[in-house]
């Protein structure tokens, strides 16, 4: 199962799922980021630049971070290749 949620709630998923979890953090760099928040044309200018000092703030921690600068079809290999990762050492266990 795949879940996009809140960072707020990463510790509470944590609790309840704890070893079966596999946190993921989708990161962009700034550049990118704002080109495509102005490309959507959803957010004026003040509220993009308050979403990308969120982004900065933000620091993942015990999070995969999966660079999602590049293409969709780079991000969902990457994405699926980290579940794969954790399928096996899951089995392992």
């Amino acid at each position: 199962m795949v879940v996009n949620g809140s960072r707020a709630h990463l510790p509470q998923a944590r609790a309840r799922y704890q070893s079966a979890l596999l946190p993921i953090c989708l990161q962009v760099s700034p550049e990118i980021l704002r080109q495509r928040l102005e490309n959507r044309g959803r957010e004026n200018a003040s509220e993009i630049n308050a979403r990308l000092a969120r982004a900065a703030r933000y620091t993942p921690q015990d999070c995969h971070t999966l660079n999602n600068d590049g293409s969709l079809r780079q991000s969902v290999d990457t994405l699926l290749s980290l579940i794969h990762q954790k399928e096996k050492h899951h089995a392992c266990l």
